[in-house]
């Protein structure tokens, strides 16, 4: 389990099962919000995710950071599901559930249907029309049992090679700034640009500019 939200430690660690092994923090790994995971795992779960920076659909919509106004990743806009689901698809792994926000629901499911999804949340400007904690328990539970049944007919996300990754920042000197990182050159006055043959690459970046 990641704790992967802010400063990485807000699960309460004493009501998690005695099996669970709970990763808090952050180590600075390219994997992020999933670290630790690798091909033994038969699926990911991510629960409480939100639209990408650049959405209206959240009022607290963001993409890794506050300082990245938009990322986008093959001209289309990423989400840190995008990310995260990509990343894990370079070990085999397919996400099977995704619990947030109405906006993410609907990128996810033109991403691919086959994820199960459970919007708990809508966004409006800087408010929200939200479940009670209690009915939102009930719909991710049912959500995940269905998801884990059907686990086998998930697949990962197709890593389409090359990919291009721009990040427009809402500060223009942080562009700037980050122009220098290997491999990245400014493209406007508050938007970087790298290409690469391989995702790890563009994870690689995020850890560091973002």
């Amino acid at each position: 389990l990641k704790d992967a939200h802010s400063s990485g430690r807000n699960l309460i660690i004493e009501r998690l099962p005695a099996d669970v092994k709970l990763v808090r923090s952050w180590a600075g790994h390219p994997f992020c919000m999933v670290q630790e995971l690798d091909s033994s795992f038969d699926a990911v779960l991510m629960i409480g995710y939100h639209a990408s920076a650049g959405s209206e659909a959240n009022s607290l919509a963001h993409t890794l950071s506050l300082d990245a106004a938009e990322i986008r990743l093959n001209g289309a806009r990423a989400s840190e599901f995008l990310i995260h689901a990509l990343a894990a698809a370079t070990v085999g792994v397919p996400v099977a559930f995704v619990s947030g926000d109405a906006g993410l629901m609907e990128e996810i499911r033109i991403t691919d249907p086959a994820i199960h999804r459970c919007a708990v949340k809508s966004g409006s400007g800087q408010s929200t029309v939200t479940m009670t904690p209690a009915g939102a328990r009930d719909a991710i539970r049912a959500g995940v049992t269905a998801a884990l049944k059907g686990v086998k007919k998930i697949t990962p996300l197709p890593l389409a090679a090359p990919f291009a990754l721009e990040i427009a920042y809402g500060d223009p000197n942080l562009a700037t700034r980050h122009q220098h990182y290997p491999g990245a050159w400014h493209i406007g006055n508050r938007t970087i640009r790298m290409e690469t043959g391989d995702y790890m690459d563009v994870l690689r970046m995020l850890n560091y500019v973002t």
